[in-house]
């Protein structure tokens, strides 16, 4: 019976999405979540062992008030931009997110990070943690967290973004592999146009 009100409330095998999610941790020993559309965390690999970072975010800030928010539009800017968003969080670590989509709706989506790829600027981070409504010794505090975040290079991620891209499509409907395709397509007629547009210029200069 709880099975089955999980799948009526993501309209989505939620069952099978937190196999993918635990596989996708085992495989690669990054940490997965599964968040629904308003960016709520539904299910999440490591439950005991979550960013140091994430830990002090959530106990000073509270999670939907700071956290929740940048989950919610990584999902949504992953489905704009055809199924894939790598992006930093409010403390200046890498996320990426991968939507799932049913009857091209979005339903919810994988999302994986919160890892150091490049140094963060202090200076925005204490902006942004001010907009939250940090004082300054708090932010000093997230910040100075900031040395126990976990490094990760460039290539890795992009890499983790196209597992859980093909994760989310696996689970998601056949509509979404429709868009995704469609989405691809445009950018390719796209590309070539520009580059028929760059060939006609050439020869243009060149008094063809």
């Amino acid at each position: 019976m709880k099975k089955q009100r999980e799948s009526q409330a993501h309209s989505f095998d939620f069952e099978r999405a937190k196999k993918m999610a635990v596989h996708y941790n085992r495989s690669t020993g990054a940490n997965c979540q599964i968040i629904d559309a308003t960016g709520q965390v539904m299910f999440r690999t490591d439950t005991e062992n979550v960013c140091v970072v994430c830990q002090e975010v959530q106990a000073i800030c509270g999670d939907s008030s700071f956290c929740r928010r940048y989950r919610r539009d990584g999902a949504y800017y992953a489905r704009h931009y055809g199924g894939k968003y790598i992006f930093l969080c409010p403390m200046g670590l890498v996320n990426w997110a991968s939507p799932i989509t049913v009857e091209g709706v979005l339903a919810g989506a994988f999302l994986s990070g919160s890892y150091l790829m490049t140094k963060p600027n202090d200076k925005l981070v204490e902006a942004s943690l001010k907009k939250q409504g940090v004082n300054m010794e708090q932010a000093a505090q997230l910040i100075g967290c900031l040395e126990n975040a976990v490094p990760i290079d460039t290539d890795r991620v992009t890499s983790l973004s196209e597992m859980l891209f093909l994760m989310a499509c696996h689970i998601s409907d056949i509509a979404h592999l429709k868009q995704v395709d469609n989405e691809r397509h445009q950018k390719s007629i796209s590309s070539i146009s520009e580059y028929i547009h760059h060939l006609k210029k050439s020869d243009v200069a060149e008094g063809k």
